[in-house]
């Protein structure tokens, strides 16, 4: 059996009307089911308490109940101008920071995962690195790096490549993936104890030279493609501090400096150029 749309919003509103505890005392002629619908829709039965019986209506095309629905819908759907959430805005001076890990369950993780394969570390006893695969001696980068510097580098070998003879044929970094490994604790310990590392007798005073790869203003840093720094750091491109942002001043990518570093206070205290 078919109904014509008037039909079908007749039977709705019976429906809806039996729901709400509406009485009909008597047979409904076809011309007066408009009339009665209509009525039912203003009667105090009709109210908010009957919302499956509006949004029959309103499913079923009726004018005044599609307008009130379209209302609704539009809203939810369009905030107000005036309300604007901050909860989920970050504040400006935010940055990543790792939890706190501990040093001595590190070094457990650092033998766990076997990173003296490709790692040097002096003043430990771990085996000597082997093969073609070989990373930087790690005592010397305790002292330059904060601890999510190590953490990225394991999550992200591929973030920070110093050297070609890093990389792999595809260009990708050299060290493997551990996130299916590692846990995160174990990750946050072992980034804590690479942190921790000193080289052995390390002077307060060290000099350097090398190429400018770049300089960040914003951060009082400078980017130094350098040589080995004797009893402190192999040759390696390094970002460093600097002591006073007027070292930055006029320097430039490419240009070869001279440069002081108190390795105390993690940073260059002293710029000059040329002496290649």
């Amino acid at each position: 059996m078919r109904f014509s749309g008037k039909s079908t919003i007749f039977a709705l509103f019976l429906l809806a009307a039996y729901s709400s505890g509406y009485a009909i005392s008597a047979p409904i002629s076809g011309q007066d089911q408009d009339e009665r619908a209509e009525m039912f829709m203003a009667s105090p039965n009709f109210t908010e308490t009957n919302k499956p019986g509006r949004q029959l209506f309103a499913d079923a095309g009726h004018p005044e109940e599609k307008s009130k629905s379209n209302k609704k819908i539009k809203k939810i759907e369009t905030p107000h101008a005036d309300d604007k959430d901050e909860t989920h805005r970050h504040n400006a001076n935010w940055k990543f920071q790792v939890s706190k890990g501990y040093p001595e369950d590190g070094r457990e993780s650092f033998e766990k995962f076997q990173c003296y394969k490709c790692h040097a570390v002096d003043g430990e006893k771990f085996p000597k690195p082997e093969g073609d695969a070989v990373g930087p001696e790690l005592s010397q980068m305790g002292p330059m790096h904060p601890v999510e510097f190590f953490a990225e580098s394991i999550l992200n070998p591929n973030a920070q490549i110093s050297f070609s003879r890093d990389k792999s044929p595809e260009g990708n970094s050299k060290m493997p993936s551990y996130n299916e490994i590692m846990s995160l604790q174990e990750l946050v310990d072992l980034s804590a104890f690479l942190t921790s590392l000193r080289p052995k007798g390390m002077p307060l005073i060290v000099q350097g030279q090398g190429t400018v790869v770049a300089v960040v203003p914003s951060g009082n840093e400078v980017i130094i493609d350098h040589k080995e720094i004797k009893g402190y750091m192999g040759a390696m491109i390094m970002g460093y501090k600097v002591a006073q942002p007027s070292l930055l001043k006029s320097l430039k990518a490419g240009d070869f400096i001279q440069f002081t570093i108190n390795t105390g206070e993690k940073a260059i205290t002293n710029i000059r150029r040329g002496g290649e």
